[in-house]
């Protein structure tokens, strides 16, 4: 009989259309102690959607045949009610209203520090913040990852603000 008391990592399901995003993501919240899926896009998600109650969704705004807002809206339709998180480059005011209008959490492009592994701490509640076993064990962060891959596939030409902040507003 399972132990209701043992510890189950938080899940977080990505939809992204880019292979490379859904890896990086992938390898860096895994690192940081998540159950990951991810998707290139929402019909490739699964029909009951039968996720763990600690559950996240990160869903890129840019998908093949519809945005991000639609698929989210889409998945709530279907009464799916795990936090979802939008990740964007340039959101306008439309679409932050229609995010905070269905309580989406934005996270903007480019994916530079840890914003990304905050905003899933945070819609995951206070106890996706404990990590067992990974006490001293070193690892790479969301950023640290992306740098890392923009560093392998840039063009010598390619320059990019060593200081740059991923979002306009960090979350607490």
């Amino acid at each position: 009989m399972p132990d209701s008391n043992e510890y189950k990592p938080p899940h977080v399901v990505i939809v992204d259309r880019d292979i490379a995003i859904r890896n990086a993501l992938t390898f860096a919240l895994e690192m940081a102690g998540f159950t990951v899926e991810s998707h290139p896009d929402g019909a490739a998600l699964p029909p009951h959607c039968d996720w763990p109650v600690r559950t996240c969704l990160i869903v890129s705004y840019e998908l093949v045949g519809t945005n991000g807002l639609e698929l989210l809206k889409a998945l709530r339709r279907r009464k799916v009610t795990a936090p979802a998180i939008l990740i964007i480059t340039n959101p306008t005011r439309r679409h932050r209203a229609a995010a905070a209008a269905d309580g989406i959490l934005i996270v903007e492009k480019p994916l530079l520090n840890e914003d990304l592994e905050k905003a899933v701490r945070h819609a995951v509640g206070p106890s996706g913040s404990h990590r067992p076993g990974r006490a001293g064990r070193p690892r790479p962060s969301i950023g640290h990852v992306f740098r890392s891959l923009a560093d392998q596939t840039a063009p010598e030409s390619f320059s990019r603000p060593q200081d740059q902040s991923m979002s306009r507003r960090s979350l607490a």
